[in-house]
C-alpha cells in the first residue's frame, strides 16, 4: 500500500473539497433574512403578554460597529486579555505544529508523528472540555 499521493489524486481533493466550499458559501447567499422583530414576539408569545417600551431603531451603518470594535480595543479591559491571548496562540502553534514537527525529525519511526498529533488532539479538546466545565 502506497502513502504517497500522486499529483492527479490531489487534484481531485482539492476538487471535491473547494467545490462543497464553495457550495456552502451559495447557500449562505440564498437564506433569507430573519422576519423583523420574530424573535421577541416569539418569545412574548411563549412568556405571555409582557408590555415593553417601543424601541427605536437607529440605522448605524455599516462601519460604525467597526469603528465600536477598534475603540474597544484599546481599553483597558481588553488591555488585560491580550497576555493571555497570545500565550494561547504561541502555546497552540507550538502543540500543533512545532512539537510533531520535533517528534518526526527526532524518533526514526514515522509513525510517532500521528500518535503526537493525535495525543495533541485529544488533548486540545479534553482540556477545552474541562476549562469549559469549570468556567
Amino acid at each position: 500500500v502506497s502513502t504517497q499521493s500522486t499529483g492527479k489524486e490531489r487534484h481531485v481533493i482539492y476538487m471535491v473539497l473547494g467545490t462543497l466550499c464553495t457550495l456552502g458559501m451559495l447557500a449562505f447567499l440564498f437564506l433569507r433574512p430573519p422576519p423583523p422583530g420574530g424573535e421577541e414576539e416569539a418569545l412574548e408569545e411563549a412568556s405571555g403578554s409582557i408590555q415593553r417600551a417601543p424601541q427605536v431603531e437607529v440605522d448605524e451603518g455599516v462601519l460604525q460597529p467597526i469603528k465600536d470594535a477598534i475603540s474597544f480595543c484599546g481599553t483597558w479591559q481588553m488591555g488585560l486579555l491580550y497576555m493571555p491571548f497570545i500565550f494561547t496562540g504561541v502555546s497552540l502553534n507550538f502543540w500543533s505544529s512545532v512539537f510533531v514537527t520535533i517528534v518526526g525529525e527526532v524518533f526514526a519511526k514515522r509513525s510517532y508523528i500521528a500518535l503526537a498529533g493525535i495525543a495533541t488532539g485529544i488533548g486540545e479538546i479534553s482540556a477545552g472540555f474541562i476549562w469549559g466545565r469549570l468556567t
